[in-house]
């Protein structure tokens, strides 16, 4: 069995109805006949737990990459808009300009 902590481990290994040989993310190794051998002495983690932490951060990353795409064509949109404006403001300030001209005529 693949146990998640030590604890686990050793009761898999040391319950009377179990008794079956179990390991660690880590790589500890607990033997119903009472061995314990192996472990991790490295600070980095099991290669297990290295390959789940990939797995997550590599979601992460798709999940922000999807969310700038998003971002960008809101942008997008927003400055095609942005841009109709300023072109609608500028007829509004032509007109504005010619009927003041209009009425000093008047």
């Amino acid at each position: 069995f693949v146990c998640t902590d030590m604890n686990s481990a050793k009761q898999i290994a040391f319950s009377q109805g179990v008794k079956c040989k179990s390991v660690t993310l880590d790589g500890e190794m607990f033997n119903p006949s009472g061995t314990l051998t192996g472990g991790s002495s490295n600070k980095q983690g099991s290669i297990l737990q290295n390959i789940q932490l990939y797995q997550q951060k590599n979601k992460q990353y798709g999940d922000i990459q999807n969310e700038m795409r998003i971002i960008q064509q809101k942008l997008t949109q927003f400055n095609a808009k942005n841009e109709k404006k300023n072109k609608i403001k500028q007829q509004i300030d032509m007109i504005t300009h010619e009927l003041n001209i209009l009425k000093e005529r008047i």
